[in-house]
């Protein structure tokens, strides 16, 4: 796993949790006061988020079963 991942995975759950709070806020807010099309946008944008979080949790699942890979051949060979 690279050093990068970790603060692109940080910016992502941020990102998902400032999208996630802004969307319980126009919730409690009532539907009257917002519009459907700003509402499906604010939907769309935490599932994007949600899907790059996910990818992120990939990565670094798959980085650190590469990294005990090569720990384990190492204490191997």
């Amino acid at each position: 796993m690279s050093r990068s991942t970790r603060p692109r995975t940080v910016r992502r759950a941020f990102a998902a949790f400032a999208i996630a709070a802004a969307s319980v806020t126009t919730a409690a807010c009532g539907d009257d006061v917002v519009d459907d099309g700003v509402e499906q946008e604010v939907d769309e944008g935490v599932t994007d988020v949600e899907e790059g979080v996910d990818d992120a949790e990939q990565e670094i699942e798959e980085g650190v079963d590469d990294a005990e890979q090569e720990v384990d051949e190492e204490t191997d060979g």
